[in-house]
């Protein structure tokens, strides 16, 4: 792997950008992708700030001269190495949104209560495992995002969180939803794909003003009565779950405009579907084998069960050995960029708005991922939650590398770096493929 490290031309980008934006007194300050482990001084001068970004660095705490800067109301970090937030963040009286995604937080810190004006947090793609409840009393949250981490369950007092209008909870490790759940009267968006939800309670009907509900991914065998009262739901994704009817209401979703319900056990179009006047399409796709166990023996359906698991994984096995050969060229294709952007004699040609140093971790994640798909093993119990979780990095490394395509414009290496993008595009979907075979399998 190529190392790449800070040098003193970057040093002085940073301090350039920053000295320009104390003599225009600039509301908002992007140090994004310059790999700083440490901030400098300089910044905790500028008392006029709103927005900072310093995400997609190498930054372990936060000083707490971060204090000085008592207007912002943006703060960006995700990206970062935090292993715990930073207590001089905290002092950010007047901070409304705060990014920390994708840092090695292990656990919610209850002192975010101190912070009474933050109204957008998003913390996915970290490392929690619990809700402290005491965070739940921050009652001004109107977007919560925790998606990405190893979540098991949610604290009673969710309910709390009255103003929450987004609640993001995809790929985690949640089996039920709390009873005070249906509290959240303002809750517009509640997303829990690729969860271990396998029973949906009567509380979640009463999310009266819920219009996108994501339950994708889950073993989900039934809808609960009731169903008819979200009735300003506007989208439902159901795909991948294990239902075979829908409850009688549920045709009386007046609001519902989309719906998928891709990869379950209906046998016919349920009737229900003819009902919804204000659906604009809708996905039934194709479904796995309807299991009825009063009508089929049980020898007849074990044959049918295996010949299901025989035949994913061929097709699973199959794709897998195409993946080989986009990984192949997407090795290649890694290779060429980055001794593209460490050449010295390339140096001139992207300027300071590209940075070089997270291509080191980027670069490094992205290897990690590869050697862990080629060594894919079929069967794994784990093999969905794996797969979910290299889906997320590779999801992070596209988000860091289109961000560079458009600051590159059309000087040389864009072309090299559409094919590297195109390559990963190949390989997210590929693992998308795989784990909905996984799921006919189980």
């Amino acid at each position: 792997m190529v190392k790449i490290v800070p040098n003193p031309k970057k040093q002085a980008e940073i301090l350039r950008e920053i000295r320009m934006a104390k003599s225009t007194r600039a509301p908002k300050l992007d140090l994004s992708m310059f790999a700083m482990a440490v901030l400098p001084e300089e910044l905790f001068y500028l008392e006029d700030l709103i927005a900072l970004d310093l995400s997609l660095n190498a930054l372990s705490e936060i000083p707490r001269e971060i204090a000085n800067l008592q207007n912002l109301r943006s703060l960006d970090l995700h990206a970062n190495r935090l292993t715990k937030i930073p207590e001089s963040v905290l002092s950010l009286c007047n901070l409304e949104t705060l990014r920390l995604s994708n840092n090695q937080l292990s656990e919610l810190d209850a002192g975010l209560t101190r912070l009474p004006k933050l109204t957008m947090l998003d913390i996915s793609e970290n490392k929690l495992e619990r809700i402290d409840p005491a965070i739940c009393n921050h009652t001004s949250l109107t977007s919560l995002s925790l998606s990405c981490n190893q979540i098991e369950a949610l604290p009673e007092e969710i309910g709390n969180m009255r103003q929450l209008e987004n609640l993001h909870l995809q790929l985690n490790n949640i089996t039920n939803l709390p009873e005070n759940i249906g509290r959240l009267q303002r809750l517009r968006q509640l997303l829990l794909s690729s969860n271990k939800i396998s029973k949906l309670d009567e509380h979640i009907t009463r999310l009266s003003r819920l219009q996108t509900l994501a339950l994708d991914g889950n073993n989900i065998k039934k809808l609960p009565e009731g169903f008819s009262q979200l009735e300003a739901l506007k989208v439902l994704t159901l795909h991948d779950n294990a239902l075979q009817s829908l409850p009688d209401d549920f045709g009386q979703l007046s609001s519902l405009e989309q719906l998928d319900l891709d990869g379950n056990y209906f046998t016919d179009t349920p009737p229900q579907l003819a009902q919804l006047r204000k659906l604009k399409g809708f996905d039934l796709g194709q479904q796995n084998p309807a299991i009825d166990d009063t009508n089929s023996p049980n020898e007849e359906l074990a044959i049918e069960a295996q010949r299901r698991r025989e035949t994913a994984l061929a097709e699973q096995m199959e794709i897998h050995q195409t993946m080989l050969e986009v990984l192949e060229r997407c090795y290649a294709n890694q290779q060429d960029y980055f001794k593209i952007l460490v050449d010295p004699v390339h140096h001139h040609l992207f300027g300071h708005d590209l940075v070089h140093a997270e291509l080191d971790t980027m670069q490094g994640r992205l290897l990690g991922v590869q050697v862990k798909l080629r060594k894919l093993k079929f069967d794994d119990d784990n093999m969905i939650k794996n797969l979910n979780g290299y889906q997320g990095q590779l999801g992070e490394v596209e988000k860091f590398l289109r961000k560079c395509l458009t600051r590159m414009e059309q000087r040389p290496g864009a072309a090299l770096l559409i094919k590297f993008l195109c390559c990963l595009m190949e390989i997210k979907i590929m693992i998308g493929a795989i784990i909905r075979l996984e799921r006919v399998k189980g």
